[in-house]
């Protein structure tokens, strides 16, 4: 049985807090701020890269160590140090807490782990070994991503759009869920794929008001 469930977490406008001020800090700021601008950094000092980071999004940064207090009103901590004393520490009061916590590579001390991720856009495909092999979350992933290009970003733009306005035009669910299914046929993905997206609209227009 997995110990772990999969799951996507809105962090729109959520406080964040990461502590550690280096390379892996560095990184994870610099996926967090995709999804949130209200990223608390702690550390006693933080990379040239992350400096430029909070200095460009006007992040809040704290040059001291950790403190309890720092947890207040925060709705998911990242902790990336080398100390593991304070790992430990920070783990402890988050869970305590109830705060989510991910300690960068330490299964033990985590309520959550993070998957590797590949992003189109909307369109965000998770792959997770459990932390058990690395190596082979990275093998699927460039399996994955030679299947899903730039492409799909565009296809859930539209499919946004005419979602819509066939959830308006049409009453009954059956029939809205023929035309949803018709919207992704192959041959749709493949115009998209050769730049080909005024003929991929004018499919999506010829199955919203062609006959079920």
């Amino acid at each position: 049985m997995p110990d772990w469930y999969p799951i996507f977490i809105k962090l729109k406008n959520e406080k964040i807090l990461v502590v550690g001020g280096g390379a892996v800090a560095t990184r994870k700021v610099k996926t967090l701020i995709n999804y949130s601008p209200q990223i608390t950094i702690v550390s006693p000092s933080v990379s040239s890269k992350l400096k430029a980071l909070i200095l460009k999004y006007n992040l809040k940064y704290y040059k001291r160590n950790y403190k309890k207090s720092d947890l207040k009103d925060k709705k998911i901590i990242f902790v990336a140090t080398n100390d593991e004393k304070l790992n430990k520490q920070i783990s402890q009061d988050a869970q305590q807490s109830g705060i989510l916590v991910n300690v960068v590579d330490n299964l033990e001390h985590c309520s959550f782990i993070v998957p590797s991720i590949i992003a189109r856009g909307d369109l965000q495909i998770a792959i997770s070994t459990s932390g058990i092999s690395p190596l082979l979350t990275k093998t699927i992933r460039k399996k994955l991503e030679e299947l899903f290009g730039s492409e799909y970003n565009t296809l859930l733009k539209l499919v946004r759009k005419y979602r819509s306005i066939i959830k308006k035009k049409f009453s009954d669910v059956k029939v809205r869920k023929i035309k949803l299914e018709k919207l992704l046929d192959p041959s749709i993905i493949k115009k998209i794929k050769n730049g080909d997206i005024k003929k991929a609209e004018e499919e999506f227009k010829r199955i919203i008001e062609e006959d079920v």
